[in-house]
């Protein structure tokens, strides 16, 4: 049941009596139809859901990984940096062999 060509309408009579308003039979048993069609609908619904494989995807998983991907890249920023800071100086050893022999 899903989409418009599945809605139902359902129009319930009621009959006066002496202690109020009571709806009539055919209403009630369309309502108790339609009440079915949901339960049956939501029972296949839980079916393929059971039936769907479970993913390691959930919100904690994916937040340690992310984790780790940070540690990961913090590593490497330092790293990148020691390298960094030790072309300078080779930068800088190369300038004084090159004033040293005035090339």
């Amino acid at each position: 049941m899903s989409g418009e060509e599945n809605e139902k309408v359902i129009e319930l009579d009621y009959l006066e009596t002496p202690k109020g308003a009571v709806a009539r039979f055919e209403g009630v048993r369309q309502l108790a139809e339609v009440l079915a069609e949901v339960i049956e609908e939501i029972d296949k619904m839980k079916e393929r859901l059971q039936t769907l494989p479970e993913t390691s995807q959930t919100p904690e998983n994916l937040e340690r990984r992310l984790k780790y991907i940070e540690d990961q890249l913090i590593v490497l920023s330092d790293d990148v940096r020691e390298i960094l800071n030790a072309l300078g100086e080779l930068s800088a050893t190369v300038a004084q062999i090159k004033k040293a022999l005035k090339l």
